[in-house]
């Protein structure tokens, strides 16, 4: 079981405290190609196998949609089966004060995103 930055299990880093603002400066986007991706792989090399069955929850489910997406080809070639449990992907009933900061500007991303391929 893996557990992502700032968990009870993760809050050790090599020069930040988790006092420090720094420490938690980070996204969504960089546990998925950072985090997930080295967590993949350490499971890999340790089992000795071509390709893991990754089970995702809450996060672990929302950061598997963005490494999907972002290096479809990676982890195609990395994971069997995705099993997600519970991930976040709508924030409209967040109570989070920055979901409505930028929830107005998702639509206008995701169309950008569109167009642009």
């Amino acid at each position: 079981m893996g557990n992502y930055r700032g968990t009870l299990y993760s809050k050790r880093h090599v020069s930040l405290s988790p006092e420090e603002e720094k420490f938690w400066d980070f996204s969504f986007h960089e546990m998925a190609i950072y985090d997930l991706k080295a967590l993949i792989n350490y499971v890999r090399i340790t089992a000795n196998v071509p390709q893991i069955i990754y089970i995702g929850y809450s996060i672990g489910g929302t950061t598997s949609f963005i490494y999907g997406s972002l290096r479809p080809e990676e982890a195609a070639s990395s994971i069997k089966v995705v099993i997600n449990l519970a991930p976040g992907v709508y924030f409209r009933h967040s109570t989070a004060p920055y979901t409505f900061t930028i929830l107005p500007f998702i639509h206008f991303v995701v169309v950008s995103k569109l167009e642009s391929v």
